[in-house]
């Protein structure tokens, strides 16, 4: 937690060195964002790639596979591809592939750890970049990150994030309609992360411009969802073939409230909202696109709470749709600008408070207590 508040110090203390200087050069204000964006994401990267193997819940496993997969033979690496995607056993096979040509280089799963870090938020600081317009939007997208995404791809679910980089990374391509480049890379993905084929069909839905018939819907059909969520688990379990999935499907654990209520609070602003923001912001139809989709998703976390996983292909949107609702009304209401600045930073500043996650580096002690 004392590292998160650290970061977002420094978030607002490089916003204001980056922001200074002349406004009327429209170049330099997209230079010295890019290289806001460029200097926070190094931070971010430094933050998840030297942590600890005691920190988050899998990374520990992880370094276990990493190492098993050193005595593992390059015919039993490769033959895996055919038993994952022909004999349907077990899971993933382009992990292990990744891992093993990692290894010819480097053995140390620190390293990996530092450059899957690197990765993934080269994809994200890309993502970030591209979709806003001021150097406050991505302050806005950083803590955002902080409060809500953190506790996975920076420390946790290192398959899931490399899938995810790939996800965010084909965006570009939706936006600009380029189908090959756009499956080469969700193929990229799946090849780590099966769920990645999740967010193959955004491809068709991101850029329809009457959004709000499909926000509504996904509104509407939130309660309904929430009652037949295990029979929707199942039915994505069953139609990815997943033995994970249906074990997901039959878990006793509930979570996520706390992240359901502040996303369906946001979704209910952006409902109220809809009007003026596209109208301002007249690409907003895809990240209210994207949104429509957690909602349609977010239910089964009421099922299990892993399967957030699934949720976060589409929430991790909210970096980008938060600031374009925060504008919408600071444009509305010019006087409230600053008040809304300070009440949702603080908001989620005490979302991280909150949540109280333990980090260390690998240089500290620490013990692995899911191990002992």
């Amino acid at each position: 937690m004392i590292v998160q508040l650290v970061l977002i110090f420094i978030i607002f203390f490089s916003a204001l060195l980056f922001g200074s200087g002349s406004h009327g050069q429209e170049y330099n204000v997209s230079l010295r964002r890019k290289w806001f964006v460029v200097f926070i994401c190094f931070l971010f990267i430094l933050q998840s790639g030297l942590r600890n193997f005691a920190v988050g819940a899998d990374t520990y496993a992880y370094y276990l596979k990493f190492e098993n997969i050193k005595y593992e033979s390059w015919d039993s690496i490769l033959k895996n591809f055919y038993e994952v995607y022909i004999g349907k056993e077990g899971k993933d096979a382009g992990y292990p592939l990744l891992q093993k040509i990692f290894q010819v280089f480097c053995e140390d799963y620190q390293t990996f750890l530092f450059l899957v870090a690197v990765f993934f938020f080269g994809a994200l600081g890309h993502f970030i970049y591209k979709n806003t317009e001021h150097i406050r939007d991505a302050v806005f997208a950083f803590i955002l990150y902080q409060a809500l995404f953190y506790s996975f791809f920076s420390i946790t679910g290192t398959r899931q994030t490399i899938a995810t980089a790939f996800t965010l990374l084909s965006f570009e391509f939706i936006k600009r309609r380029k189908l090959i480049p756009f499956i080469f890379l969700i193929f990229c993905g799946m090849f780590v992360h099966k769920s990645a084929l999740l967010f193959f069909p955004f491809y068709f839905i991101a850029n329809v411009k009457q959004s709000r018939l499909l926000y509504w819907s996904s509104i509407l059909s939130f309660p309904v969802l929430v009652v037949l969520g295990r029979q929707f688990a199942l039915q994505l379990a069953i139609l990815s073939g997943s033995d994970n999935y249906l074990g997901y499907a039959e878990d006793t654990t509930r979570g996520a409230w706390g992240f359901t209520t502040l996303f369906m609070g946001i979704v209910l602003l952006g409902l109220m909202m809809y009007k003026k923001a596209i109208t301002y912001y007249p690409f907003a139809n895809r990240f209210y696109n994207a949104i429509s989709m957690a909602v349609l998703f977010v239910p089964l976390t009421f099922t299990s709470a892993a399967l957030m996983r699934v949720v976060q292909y589409y929430s991790i949107f909210l970096l980008l749709f938060v600031p374009v609702l925060l504008n919408t009304i600071s444009i509305q209401n010019p006087r409230i600008k600053y008040l809304i600045f300070i009440v949702v930073v603080a908001i989620l500043i005490m979302k991280i408070i909150s949540s109280n996650y333990t980090y260390g580096f690998f240089w500290d002690s620490m013990v692995l207590t899911n191990y002992v």
